[in-house]
């Protein structure tokens, strides 16, 4: 491309402020940004990047609509919500008007196995209009591309399993609620519990029906399966709850977690494979304690032996920021459509400007 990939950003938080500066390094141009906080709104976006003033405002969001148009950006960076459902809204006006995007939202790393109708229904509309929908992150590194790799260097996989740990204090109160922190243990089953101890049969209704909400590692492992070659034959989910040891307090909830009462849970996706591979991993979201810190293991086993792997405190905001801007030209470069980043090439560090990767 022989001029600068211009980028709308969607949502001006914390992590859109980041992928909004890593765009800048990386040789984009920013042309216009959407939020809905009455605070930023109006304002030049270096208030968020830190920069020099660059005459681009933080409109509203409710204007997303009817400025993208004009804008005519190459791509549209979204990082607001977890689900499909949620962020459904913003692509589908980006695949109306032919206008690639890319977000954060964890469901759409791979969301064809839990919001099957919203997710063919922007590849529909993302194909007439030629352009491409992704998601990606921290986890498509973390979680899928690092795990990938390693397999290369086995003989045979039998199995893999991995766990991550956040802390819930850093994430707010939704993301606490859906780990249960705060809860009693009878709250706990009543609300959460019930929603994973579900049959298959009710799990197919659920995603039939739209109302699925899948554990992070739901869509994350389904990335692996394929990024690996191999074929889901059956996925199941289950929430342990973990019980504080002791008071705990919390910033997010305002106040301590007593002994017993839960500072968390763990969301367990199991995945199995016609090739005969199991891939288990666990997202685990907890109230930290002074001893606990952030982390990311996975092992690989073989047929005699095992690939251990540790990401002690791996900066998830940065590694999502990073993975999405990076991602930017083999999104434009794809074909059109929803398109899995298991599809695409590796993700891998633009050394360059961003220009000199996009193939038009």
């Amino acid at each position: 491309m022989n001029r600068k990939v211009k980028v709308v950003q969607f949502g001006c938080g914390r992590m859109g402020s980041i992928c909004m500066k890593y765009a800048l390094d990386k040789g984009a141009e920013i042309i216009g940004a959407f939020d809905m906080n009455p605070e930023v709104t109006g304002k030049d976006i270096s208030v968020r990047t830190g920069g020099p003033e660059t005459g681009v405002k933080i409109s509203d969001s409710k204007e997303f609509a009817q400025k993208l148009p004009q804008l005519k950006p190459d791509i549209v960076v979204v990082t607001t919500q977890s689900l499909v459902k949620d962020v459904y809204p913003i692509l589908k006006i980006c695949a109306e008007n032919g206008i690639n995007a890319i977000t954060s939202c964890e469901e759409a790393i791979w969301p064809y196995n839990s919001a099957v109708k919203l997710t063919k229904e922007l590849d529909d509309i993302a194909r007439k209009n030629n352009c491409t929908l992704a998601g990606s992150g921290a986890q498509e590194m973390q979680w899928g591309s690092m795990i990938n790799n390693l397999a290369g260097s086995l003989n045979k996989v039998v199995k893999i399993t991995g766990e991550t740990q956040n802390n819930v204090d850093d994430y707010g109160i939704a993301f606490a609620n859906s780990f249960g922190a705060g809860m009693e243990m009878d709250e706990f089953n009543e609300k959460l519990a019930s929603q994973y101890n579900l049959s298959e049969e009710e799990v197919n209704a659920q995603i039939e029906a739209g109302e699925f909400i899948p554990g992070f590692m739901w869509n994350s492992n389904t990335w692996l399966a394929e990024r690996l070659g191999m074929t889901v034959t059956r996925q199941t989910q289950k929430l342990i709850p973990h019980p504080a040891e002791k008071d705990t307090p919390s910033s997010t909830l305002g106040r301590v977690i007593p002994k017993g009462q839960l500072k968390g849970a763990s969301q367990v996706v199991r995945t199995e494979t016609q090739e005969g591979v199991v891939i288990e991993s666990a997202v685990k979201a907890v109230v930290y304690g002074p001893e606990d810190f952030e982390y990311d293991d996975w092992v690989l086993y073989g047929e005699n032996e095992k690939l251990v792997v540790k990401l002690p405190e791996p900066p998830t905001v940065e590694m999502t920021c990073a993975t999405l801007v990076n991602r930017i030209p083999d999104v434009i470069n794809a074909e059109a459509g929803y398109v899995p980043t298991s599809r695409m090439p590796n993700c891998t560090y633009l050394i360059k400007s961003m220009e000199e990767y996009v193939n038009l």
